[in-house]
């Protein structure tokens, strides 16, 4: 194992030897180039440990505590920053200690609550009024905003259409197969939270209802639950409602996956009801105990919606190993692959030095000079990639999570633990030895400012700048927010290596859009989006197809413009169509959870199959314009996409889409497999839905045009069997369960 001694030393000096490390050190009098003087201003901050994000959000916070608002105390406190969750004065963190105990106890004196994690990993609830002092505290390594995503894509019992998607409209063939013997666990957001309608005028349900009504099963084991307040949705809750359509006599439980990646992770394995020490160890620290699931409790079934941004690329990071170590118990385990698309860029790193000539644009050369810095070739010379941000109804916010091949140490840590290793191995495990950054340019070469605290209105801004030597992971989430004036506007991206090792091999950006759009313009590879645990050993990923984008419903009544079928009466979708916006594999694996780098990279069929989305749910989340539940010939009062409009909003059920919504359908199926054989192993369950799925060969985007709407279809990368953007194909659940071997 490679060891690293941890030492903390001031961020002056710090940041003196990273350039000097990086081969572009200053002699006396000399000028830094933009970038430098950008990036200092981030690595130079006295709480850059605890990351750009924080930081700004810190200094936001003290400028309102010197105004007239901040007598009214951090409670009041709002942040300009869309990116963040800020709640009543307080903000859910993760990080890395350096002394897990002095740190505790400085969460402690700060007044931090919800404390999770184990070993040297943790998170927390921190009041905002206490960033400063945690971020100033030697026991502390590095903080982030804990940041995810459900995989939702949005801007009588109720069943999902989806379960017809995959039986026929007939049904299953075997109805005595439903579940019942077997426990699904589920991992979301919140489960018993019970927001009000997401739609004005729309349905709604409570717990208490959804059992009453045979939306969900009596037995409910709920592990763990989201802290409510008025973000909470109640996702999880949905996805059960999915496993209930699919498998009514399945029982269920339920553990949150928001409060961090390592409560996530050990959420997984105690849904699991994994026992060893190395979990214990890995889980068991800052004041929780690790209490696995027992007995009849137990999951038998496991699937999640969840994606954290900093979730490692090129290896197993916190939430795959956990994933991979319920696989081993021999737990299948099913995980949305997301709802990016192929929306990222990756290439081989080749870096050269450009030479800054002081005119604070990128007019520069290639020879060294006293403001040379150390960029990425996208190609031919060329150190920027063009993209375009889109205003639509209020400003443009995109949020790129770029990485290269180092190892993570938030996830070496972990598995050291895991693995049985001591709190010392983990402070020695393998990490980032190389400070990258990805910044942003206008298209004239000017670098974005840097957002002043919080988000200032008006104003276009980045927030770049970790520094990954200090932080030990190689991962940078950085955003661009474009303000206007104009609907859109081009800018530029460039990749520096700001210090630390040469030793770079590939970098790779996913982006996340949270307002208005962006297209990469040039060097775009379209390349994979499912990472993270979506890319573990022992997941299954699913891939998303609307259900009335499938032959099941080819004649749908809802369609009145036919855009599924076509003129014959054949449907254009068969077995099924994927969604636009379902992310796609082909993420290469370049060390193993522990931080060594493999002999050869290897890349793993991601995602596994496809299922279905958009069906039916008694709350979750808006009403589609593809059905129509009352059956009065009217769509959707919530989109104008079809016409005419339903005046009354009450009588249409929400649909629920996304591979959020794909992965529980699939899920299910697992338990009716595992019901009909229980010696089934989770790779037996796999290779069935493999050799039973429908291959697919197209993709489809809803469009509007001057002759009303359209379905556009297109074929996906690879038509004959595998490919990268559908998996084995879209599920087929009679013949999955069919082919089950009699125990």
């Amino acid at each position: 194992m490679t060891r690293r001694n941890v030492v903390v030393v001031s961020f002056a000096g710090l940041l003196s030897a990273v350039l000097a490390a990086s081969g572009t050190a200053r002699a006396a009098g000399q000028t830094k180039s933009p970038e430098e003087e950008l990036l200092a201003k981030v690595k130079g901050h006295p709480l850059a440990k605890l990351g750009p994000l924080l930081t700004n959000l810190n200094d936001e916070y003290q400028q309102f505590a010197r105004s007239a608002s901040g007598v009214q105390g951090p409670k009041s406190f709002k942040t300009t920053n869309p990116f963040l969750n800020v709640r009543n004065g307080v903000v859910a963190i993760e990080g890395v200690a350096n002394d897990p105990v002095a740190l505790k106890a400085t969460l402690v004196a700060i007044g931090a609550t919800d404390l999770h994690g184990g070993g040297i990993n943790f998170s927390a609830r921190v009041p905002i009024d206490g960033l400063a002092r945690l971020g100033s505290d030697p026991a502390l390594r590095a903080a982030a905003p804990v940041m995810a995503r459900t995989q939702h894509a949005l801007p009588v019992p109720v069943i999902s259409q989806g379960v017809q998607s995959m039986f026929g409209l007939d049904g299953p063939d075997h109805p005595e197969i439903d579940g019942t013997g077997l426990r699904v666990g589920v991992l979301s957001d919140s489960f018993g939270c019970e927001p009000p309608a997401f739609e004005p005028g729309a349905p709604t349900s409570t717990v208490a209802q959804d059992i009453a009504r045979d939306e969900l099963p009596a037995d409910i084991v709920v592990a763990a639950d989201e802290p409510c307040d008025s973000s909470s949705t109640d996702e999880g809750r949905a996805m059960m409602q999915i496993v209930h359509d699919v498998a009514p006599g399945a029982a269920e439980a339920f553990h949150t996956a928001f409060v961090s990646n390592v409560d996530f992770a050990c959420g997984i394995m105690e849904l699991g009801g994994i026992s060893t020490a190395g979990a214990a160890h890995a889980c068991g620290a800052f004041g929780v105990t690790y209490s696995p699931l027992s007995g009849d409790h137990v999951s038998d079934v496991i699937v999640d919606d969840v994606i954290y941004f900093a979730e490692p690329m090129f290896m197993p990071g916190i939430i795959a190993q956990a994933a991979d170590t319920v696989f081993a118990a021999g737990i299948p385990y099913f995980s949305s692959a997301g709802n990016q698309e192929r929306a990222s860029y990756e290439s081989d790193y080749r870096e050269i030095v450009d030479n800054g000539n002081f005119g604070h644009n990128l007019n520069r050369g290639n020879a060294p000079g006293p403001n040379a810095i150390r960029v990425h070739d996208f190609g031919g010379g060329d150190t920027t990639q063009t993209i375009t941000m889109i205003q639509t109804g209020g400003p443009a916010f995109v949020v790129l999570s770029f990485q290269w091949d180092q190892p993570h140490f938030s996830s070496t840590a972990f598995g050291t633990l895991l693995g049985g290793g001591t709190i010392r191995d983990a402070l020695n495990a393998p990490a980032a030895t190389t400070d990258m950054d990805l910044l942003f340019y206008d298209d004239k070469g000017i670098l974005v400012p840097l957002c002043s605290p919080g988000v200032s209105k008006g104003k276009t801004c980045q927030i770049t700048g970790t520094n990954n030597v200090v932080s030990g992971d190689a991962v940078d989430l950085v955003a661009l927010f474009f303000t206007g004036p104009k609907p859109a506007a081009q800018f530029q991206i460039r990749i520096v290596r700001s210090g630390g090792s040469a030793d770079v091999h590939r970098v790779k950006y996913v982006a996340f859009q949270f307002a208005g759009a962006t297209t990469i313009d040039e060097f775009n590879t379209r390349s994979g989006t499912a990472y993270g645990h979506a890319n573990a050993q022992g997941v299954a990923s699913i891939g998303a197809a609307a259900w009335y984008a499938t032959v099941a419903w080819k004649d749908n009544p809802a369609d009145p413009f036919g855009l599924f079928r076509n003129k014959d009466g054949s449907p254009r979708c068969d077995p099924a169509c994927a969604e636009d916006f379902s992310s796609a594999g082909n993420i290469p694996i370049f060390f193993d959870g522990v931080g060594h780098r493999l002999a050869a990279p290897f890349t793993r069929q991601n995602p596994w199959v496809t299922g279905p989305d958009g069906g039916n749910s008694s709350f979750f989340f808006a009403d589609s314009s593809f059905d129509d539940d009352d059956g009065d010939g009217l769509n959707s009062p919530f989109s104008t996409f079809l016409t005419p409009l339903d005046p009354d909003p009450a009588s249409e059920y929400p649909n629920f889409f996304g591979t959020s919504a794909a992965a529980p359908h699939v899920a299910a199926v697992g338990a009716l497999m595992l019901q009909k054989n229980r010696s089934l192993a989770p790779t037996d369950v796999y290779d069935i839905l493999r050799d039973t799925a429908n291959d697919m060969t197209s993709r489809f985007t809803n469009v509007s045009t001057a002759n009303g709407p359209a379905a556009i279809i297109t074929v996906v990368d690879n038509p004959a069997g595998f490919d990268f953007d559908t998996g084995w194909g879209f599920v087929d659940a009679d013949a999955a369960v069919d082919a089950v071997p009699a125990p």
